[in-house]
């Protein structure tokens, strides 16, 4: 087994952090849900790194394949398929060969008839040796490494308000998700350590007044306007 990196700021500060670790090692599919710009991606690819043991921006290939999902992603992204240049190989399958976290980011973006494609490798990421098949009808073999981690702002079961984009899915592809679903929602600790006083005690302070506008409660992040990490970041750098 890979011994994990777990020097950076999220591993202490965001309890899923190394919840998801012990699920990927043990095969579980994880999904990641929470309002635009809480770090849902950003964190999938930190614990991708950590899992493998290695630092990020190390020169190497990343050891995730990413899927962005929408209403044009389709079954050639994900198992592969022919285009006009020849066979491309669909990241589903590359991530299941080759050993690396396959995350489906804003999963529930997708056709629900496009995720059911996702439904058997999902099924079988805990099973050693375990065979799905690419774009050709080619048999692949699981990589003892592969791992899945979903991201999303809804959890898939209705339409929402604030995030038009995202369908509902079927009950079956929830499923793979099964007592793996952690929700990525504000963090005090985490934006205190990462953004510069000045500009974080201004952004909490509009926070605030947000929630306070909106009749939300203080960790309440589903607020048609939002105060999120990604969002003191681009504060900070204009700051800087």
């Amino acid at each position: 087994m890979t011994v994990r990196r777990l020097d950076v700021p999220e591993a202490t500060q965001i309890p899923a952090f190394v919840k998801t670790l012990d699920d990927l090692e043990c095969g579980n599919n994880v999904l990641y849900v929470g309002s635009g710009g809480t770090g849902k991606t950003t964190l999938a690819e930190k614990v991708a790194y950590s899992f493998y043991g290695r630092k990020e921006n190390d020169g190497k290939e990343p050891p995730f394949k990413i899927v962005n999902c929408n209403q044009w992603t389709s079954p050639l992204d994900l198992i592969g398929g022919q285009t006009i240049e020849g066979y491309k190989e669909g990241r589903l399958i590359e991530a299941w060969r080759d050993g690396k976290v396959l995350i489906l980011d804003e999963l529930m973006k997708l056709d629900a008839n496009t995720a059911g494609i996702l439904n058997d490798a999902l099924a079988k990421s805990a099973r050693k040796d375990a065979i799905i098949f690419n774009g050709l009808g080619n048999p692949i073999k699981k990589h003892d490494h592969f791992g899945c981690i979903a991201t999303s702002n809804t959890i898939g079961k209705g339409n929402s308000g604030n995030y038009v984009g995202n369908n509902k899915q079927d009950a079956s592809l929830l499923d793979r998700f099964s007592a793996c679903v952690y929700h990525i929602g504000f963090n005090e600790t985490l934006e205190r350590q990462l953004i510069y006083p000045a500009v974080v005690e201004m952004c909490l302070k509009i926070r605030k007044s947000i929630l306070l506008y909106e009749g939300k409660e203080a960790n309440d992040d589903d607020t048609e306007d939002i105060m999120t990490l990604r969002t003191m970041l681009n504060l900070q750098r204009i700051y800087i």
